[in-house]
């Protein structure tokens, strides 16, 4: 579904890493509210993945490429961001149907 093809990260607390097609990494050094989404590249948001605590360390997020009413997006260039009070970070991936 979807294959990261570059990183940009604001702060080093917080990291996104790609385990395969669908699951992505949100990497935290310490605890911290977060707000974990996916935006299309004019900024809309397509789909929530999580809002929440989440304590330090690796923590996997999934995009199955639908979005917030659970249609299918169509292939493209997507942004995953994390908003958090550790810091905030933003990842470009292309997503394919």
């Amino acid at each position: 579904m979807a294959a990261i093809s570059s990183l940009s990260s604001r702060q080093r607390s917080v990291g996104i890493l790609t385990l395969d097609d669908s699951t992505l990494q949100v990497e935290l050094a310490r605890g911290a509210r977060v707000h974990v989404e996916v935006q299309d590249l004019a900024g809309a948001t397509k789909a929530v993945l999580y809002s929440g605590w989440l304590p330090s360390g690796r923590h996997d997020v999934y995009w199955l490429g639908v979005d917030q009413e659970g249609r299918f997006v169509p292939s493209g260039t997507y942004v995953l961001m994390v908003y958090g009070t550790a810091g905030d970070a933003s990842c470009e991936f292309q997503h394919s149907r």
